[in-house]
């Protein structure tokens, strides 16, 4: 998402994305592929040009908290 005066966005950090899906997991269960999708509709609307590290990202965020046992897979 664009800012208001149009700075680049913060980037998609493995740290930005573990934040976003600790925030989504706090006020919602969900599944990883709930989960995956959700962080994934986020690194979207940054439009950022070349999405592939952060897909990368989110993929390990998501087994990482999946092997915490955060994520509800029945859900």
């Amino acid at each position: 998402m664009k800012q208001k005066n149009d700075a680049p966005a913060e980037p998609a950090t493995p740290a930005l994305i573990e934040r976003w899906a600790l925030a989504y997991l706090e006020r919602f269960p969900s599944s990883a592929a709930n989960l995956r999708q959700v962080l994934l509709r986020r690194v979207r609307r940054l439009e950022i040009e070349d999405e592939g590290p952060a897909r990368a990202a989110v993929d390990l965020v998501v087994e990482k908290l999946r092997g915490l046992g955060a994520i509800d897979d029945v859900a």
